[in-house]
C-alpha cells in the first residue's frame, strides 16, 4: 500500500491523498487498485477517482498499463455525490536514455457527465524527465 498526501496554496488551498493496493500477479504483471480524494477550499468541492490498472512489464524499456475508472464529485451546495466521468484506455511507457528520461501516451475514451455520458476519444503524449539520484 502507498499512500500520499499534499496541499497546495496558490490562489486557493487543496488537499490530495492517494492509496494504491498493488499485488503482483507475476513477477512482470502487477494488478493496482487506485483511490484518490481532492478537496478544494475555493470551490469547496470534494473529488473522488476510483481506478482499475493491470501493468504490463513487457521488457527492461517498455511496460503497456490497462485502466478502468470512474471520477465523482461532491459540490459546495450538495450533500450528495455524483458521478462525474468513466474512462479505460491503455498506456505505454517507454524508457528512453538510461533511468531517467521516459516517454509515455495513448489513447482513452471518457464518458462525462458534462457531455450527457457521450463517449469522448482523446489522445495523450507525456515526456517525463527525472532529475536526482536514482
Amino acid at each position: 500500500m502507498i499512500t500520499n498526501w499534499y496541499a497546495e496554496k496558490q490562489d486557493n488551498t487543496a488537499q490530495f491523498n492517494t492509496i494504491y493496493y498493488d499485488y503482483a500477479l507475476k513477477t512482470n504483471l502487477l494488478f493496482r487498485l487506485s483511490n484518490e480524494t481532492a478537496y478544494r477550499d475555493l470551490n469547496h468541492t470534494f473529488d473522488t477517482f476510483h481506478g482499475l490498472f493491470l501493468f504490463h512489464e513487457l521488457n527492461d524499456r517498455n511496460t503497456i498499463s490497462y485502466s478502468a475508472g470512474v471520477h465523482a464529485q461532491n459540490p459546495a451546495d450538495s450533500h450528495n455525490y455524483f458521478l462525474a466521468e468513466y474512462f479505460v484506455g491503455p498506456n505505454w511507457r517507454h524508457r528512453l536514455y538510461k533511468r531517467f528520461l521516459y516517454v509515455d501516451g495513448g489513447p482513452t475514451l471518457t464518458w462525462p457527465k458534462l457531455q450527457n455520458f457521450e463517449p469522448i476519444w482523446s489522445f495523450t503524449v507525456h515526456l517525463e524527465v527525472i532529475f536526482g539520484k536514482i
